[in-house]
């Protein structure tokens, strides 16, 4: 029943030493593509992650709407489409700014009203209590409401990511817009079904 994975999670770790006369308080992209003063300094930028370029190389998107390169190889495992703080050296590379990236931290804040925002007043009673080892054991469950109890253990992208029950079996999730961050326990409810060759859970909602 597992598939293939979708090779979408952002691999980061830590090494950095910079001096910088610009604060390293948050700025705006805009800030740091009109000021070359940020080049070689320490800043950080709020956003999202957004997208894959390739190479260690993601779109970041700050509150404003606008983005920057931003290298993430070098910390953890890091989420896309949440509110995050990147910080990291602002750095020429063929002539582009990228925001060499240090520092990984979630606005939870921001994300828990957003994931507010999409539960879509779900009736959790509705919702049979399993464990993912039943539903790859029993076709019964495929289409049914279920709700399965664990953590989030890496994004997938494209919104996927992986979840593993309390009881050590993984299963993916099919996010539809709503909020997942790695290393987090939490319920999902959700229907399981086959798709990609691998069984997935498409969320209803998620709540920790």
């Amino acid at each position: 029943m597992s598939g293939k994975k979708l090779l979408a999670a952002i691999m980061l770790g830590c090494t950095i030493a910079v001096t910088s006369m610009v604060p390293s308080s948050a700025t705006t992209v805009s800030k740091l593509m009109t000021n070359e003063a940020y080049v070689g300094t320490q800043v950080t930028v709020q956003g999202q992650i957004t997208e894959s370029y390739g190479d260690n190389m993601y779109k970041l998107v700050d509150f404003n709407g606008d983005f920057i390169r931003c290298d993430l190889s070098k910390c953890g495992v890091v989420s896309g489409n949440h509110a995050l703080s990147v910080t990291g050296t602002l750095v020429i590379r063929d002539n582009t700014m990228v925001l060499d990236a240090t520092n990984i931290s979630y606005d939870q804040e921001r994300n828990q009203n957003n994931r507010g925002n999409t539960m879509n007043n779900v009736n959790h009673s509705d919702y049979r209590n399993v464990t993912v080892s039943k539903l790859l054991s029993s076709e019964r469950y495929m289409g049914q409401k279920v709700a399965i109890k664990g953590n989030v253990v890496e994004s997938y992208g494209n919104g996927y990511v992986s979840f593993k029950d309390n009881h050590g079996t993984r299963v993916a999730l099919r996010l539809n817009g709503h909020q997942a961050y790695v290393g987090e326990t939490c319920t999902v409810y959700g229907v399981p079904q086959i798709a990609n060759q691998r069984l997935e859970i498409s969320v209803d909602s998620i709540e920790d």
